[in-house]
């Protein structure tokens, strides 16, 4: 049995899937978005944790309830969108939404690097993507910029609440716009044009490969006594073309 999680932007997912990839029991968690200012769209991060650990609990209950032994966890997610998290991986502020436009004067103000920027990203200059609104929290909310010890989306911030580990896989990390998608690695040319610590930024791995193992709070909520591995299973979209179906070159 895999217990998949799936965030999305209004709402995430926790499925039961069993080995042939048919969903045994599914519990969704319903959350809002806040818009503080024009331009702003931000997610109370205590919500979204929340609701995780809602949806994780009810399917635990069902998996303990039927006696369905749990061999993995995986996590797939909306991209884009900015968390700044301390060092063991608490929101320092509200996340900021893969909509919010605030970063607009940057992307402006970088209009003539977009020949560069889409040489190493393959994607437009784009306020959609992570590297501006990165940007736009260090020039707007400097302390909370300085005091982060990641700048996280969604998926890692998920794969940190399961098994306590920083990682992004390949997949999330090309929506970040400081992805060099040929060399698979972050590129040293971007973080420059943006001005982003490179620290700030997590260990890329591939997507679909093991993060980390299930935390102990994890562990104790669905009674497990053996390491079970947290995967990053990559960008919602690449995941729903997959389950789709469209697993060669050509598929649509």
């Amino acid at each position: 049995m895999i217990v998949v999680v799936d965030v999305g932007t209004s709402s995430l997912r926790v499925s039961l899937l069993d080995s042939q990839g048919l969903i045994v029991h599914c519990s969704q968690s319903k959350y809002s978005l806040s818009y503080p200012e024009p331009d702003a769209v931000e997610m109370d991060m205590k919500v979204f944790t929340g609701a995780l650990w809602a949806a994780l609990k009810d399917s635990a209950l069902c998996a303990e309830a039927n006696a369905l032994k749990v061999e993995a966890f995986a996590v797939t997610a909306q991209r884009s969108s900015v968390i700044p998290v301390d060092e063991v991986g608490e929101a320092l502020d509200n996340a900021l939404m893969w909509q919010d436009t605030r970063s607009f004067p940057i992307c402006d103000a970088l209009k003539q690097k977009k020949k560069e920027i889409y040489s190493i990203t393959g994607m437009s200059l784009s306020t959609v993507f992570s590297s501006p609104k990165m940007q736009w929290l260090k020039e707007n909310k400097r302390e909370i910029y300085d005091r982060s010890y990641k700048l996280i989306g969604f998926c890692e911030y998920t794969v940190h609440q399961l098994c306590g580990a920083f990682a992004t896989d390949t997949s999330i990390a090309s929506r970040t716009s400081l992805f060099d998608v040929a060399a698979l690695k972050w590129s040293d040319s971007l973080i420059d044009i943006f001005g982003i610590a490179k620290e700030k930024l997590c260990p890329v791995i591939p997507v679909g490969s093991v993060a980390g193992f299930a935390s102990k709070r994890l562990c104790e909520l669905f009674k497990l006594d053996s390491d079970v591995p947290v995967i990053s299973s990559g960008g919602d979209q690449q995941c729903a073309a997959l389950g789709q179906g469209c697993t060669r070159p050509g598929d649509i």
